[in-house]
């Protein structure tokens, strides 16, 4: 849902002059917007009421693209689609860059030593905006974690706004205006964390941290350092939620100045909240207490336990009751491609979790189970050990379908572990891991990697498998009718 615009000429011209003068710009600065799609058009949507000249620049060139660049309303852009000139980058008093752009481009090399602010849309808005910000990433549950906190900060009396990497580019949703007791609950990626500078969210929250994009950074570190950025610039006067039973989480923890607040499925914290046993128990304003069960939770999995716990702590203080939280939690049914029980047939439970692009996806969907899966791995890898699931799968997993362009790859740094298929389709992988399925298993699609080596993203790749799913159980089910006549 769009948010309306609340904002006064004068709150934000004001609101420009400060930003202007953080990073020294002139009176009338260049900004250069590098990558377009949702996020750029949405800064140079943002940028061009504003006294500057824009620049943008994108390496992709496509009618779309040129037909969304002319309906900005500022007529004065100047654009260079299909390739990146140095000569844009030299003119440029701030650039603003889009996440799916890497910082690592020879192209930001001359600003970055002349010191150009190179920033994003996230930093942007923290110059423009009086709300009171919560920031959460992780490697893996962001989107849930995100959707679920903003469900629960929902009925606050000044209400909340939800944007970022779930899809929702924050200079679009932003009521720039409101007070600091609306509350902005943003979705962080590395990506997106890679270019803050002054960013300082009130509350911010690490999941886990687990490697991905391995693809894009030259070691594990450099994806970690990108996700501690979240809490670069807080201090004793700012929250930090964080996840306990994660051992890099803990290990990275130690620099963090703002106050922590720990969340564990089974230890309790002197500041913080954990079960006990289906009991949620807090520390977070005085000595522990019960504050409610989790035995009506819809969701499946230990994962989406911890989800539950971090969005719980940031409900509480933002001082969210117990009982709002809680009749919240119990009408949650979570977010499509994440852990998602599409069907039970035959006695097979079939879970789509094509949001695991990663191997700690996968592994949190492993974690969930005692044994009896037939899994299907595979994809575009982005530079993910297949290696470190080899004991959940030999404790856990029946067997191995292996689709898409990792397969082989997978095949070598599983081999032996248990039976494996290799199938050209998922189509394919599913038909056979349901044939060689038993009553109570369950057929789940977790790949581990990218989907765009045979699907436009996960969200097609997942309403593939579901499809592939039912016309399976309507097959089944006429054959059964067929052979009984």
């Amino acid at each position: 849902m769009w948010v309306e615009m609340v904002y006064t000429e004068g709150f934000l011209t004001q609101k420009w002059r400060q930003f202007c003068a953080h990073f020294g710009l002139p009176e009338r600065p260049t900004i250069l917007v590098v990558g377009l799609e949702r996020t750029g058009l949405s800064v140079c949507s943002f940028l061009s009421q504003f006294d500057c000249f824009l620049l943008v620049t994108d390496k992709n060139d496509s009618p779309s693209l040129r037909q969304k660049l002319q309906s900005l309303s500022r007529a004065n852009i100047r654009s260079e689609l299909g390739r990146h000139r140095a000569e844009m980058f030299n003119q440029a008093d701030c650039i603003v860059v889009s996440p799916g752009v890497p910082l690592s481009l020879e192209y930001f090399n001359g600003p970055r030593r002349r010191g150009i602010p190179i920033i994003n849309d996230i930093e942007l808005s923290y110059h423009f905006c009086s709300c009171s910000m919560v920031g959460i990433t992780g490697s893996n549950g962001k989107t849930t974690v995100s959707d679920l906190t903003g469900r629960i900060l929902a009925k606050r009396t000044a209400g909340c706004t939800v944007a970022g990497n779930i899809g929702l580019p924050v200079l679009d949703m932003v009521p720039f205006d409101q007070s600091a007791e609306h509350a902005l609950v943003l979705e962080l990626s590395s990506f997106q964390l890679e270019s803050v500078i002054r960013f300082r969210p009130l509350i911010g929250v690490l999941l886990n941290l687990t490697p991905d994009h391995l693809d894009r950074y030259a070691c594990v570190e450099d994806y970690y350092r990108a996700k501690m950025r979240l809490f670069l610039n807080q201090t004793e006067q700012e929250w930090a939620v964080l996840n306990h039973d994660d051992q890099n989480v803990r290990a990275w923890a130690e620099h963090i100045k703002a106050r922590k607040v720990w969340f564990s499925l089974s230890e309790p914290q002197e500041y913080g909240i954990w079960l006990r046993d289906d009991t949620l128990m807090s520390s977070i304003d005085g000595p522990a207490q019960a504050l409610f069960s989790l035995d009506r939770l819809q969701l499946i999995g230990l994962h989406n336990r911890l989800n539950v716990l971090a969005a719980t702590g940031v409900g509480l203080l933002l001082g969210v009751g117990p009982e709002h939280i809680a009749r919240t939690i119990e009408h949650y049914q979570g977010l499509a491609h994440r852990f998602e029980k599409v069907a039970v047939f035959q006695e097979r439970v079939f879970i789509n979790d094509s949001k695991a692009t990663n191997i700690g996806a996968v592994e949190a969907a492993l974690r969930g189970h005692t044994h009896g899966i037939q899994l299907i791995l595979g994809g575009r890898n982005k530079g993910g050990d297949f290696g470190d699931l080899k004991t959940q799968i030999a404790a856990k997993v029946e067997a191995l379908y292996l689709i898409g362009e990792a397969s082989s790859e997978i095949e070598t740094m599983l081999r032996d572990v248990c039976p494996m298929h290799l199938c050209d389709s998922l189509g394919a992988a599913v038909w056979k891991a349901y044939r060689e399925s038993r009553p109570g298993q369950t057929i789940l699609l977790s790949p581990g990697c990218a989907s765009f080596d045979m699907f436009h993203n996960y969200e097609h790749r997942g309403d593939t498998f579901k499809e592939i799913v039912r016309q399976l159980i309507e097959s089944e089910r006429h054959r059964v009718q067929d052979f009984s006549l």
